[in-house]
């Protein structure tokens, strides 16, 4: 909360893959309800994301993802 008392608006969730975290929806919720941040986005791989979605609502505003080639044979080779 203290990041909102400086004047920060938004916050964008990222570093390793978010949607690994069994608590990100928890996380979320928190920034929009509790932190009251104005937008809330998140940086992916999209793996996820097809099983996660419905949690996260109408609480996370922008979803990026992150993508080597839209060639899956190429992005493979790219991330090993």
């Amino acid at each position: 909360m203290e990041a909102k008392e400086e004047g920060f608006l938004i916050t964008l969730l990222w570093g390793g893959e978010p949607t690994l975290r069994k608590d990100i929806t928890d996380i979320i919720q928190f920034a929009k309800h509790e932190a009251n941040f104005a937008f809330i986005g998140m940086v992916t791989n999209g793996f996820l994301i097809p099983k996660r979605i419905s949690e996260f609502g109408d609480d996370l505003d922008l979803i990026l993802m992150s993508l080597d080639s839209p060639i899956r044979e190429e992005h493979d080779k790219i991330r090993k």
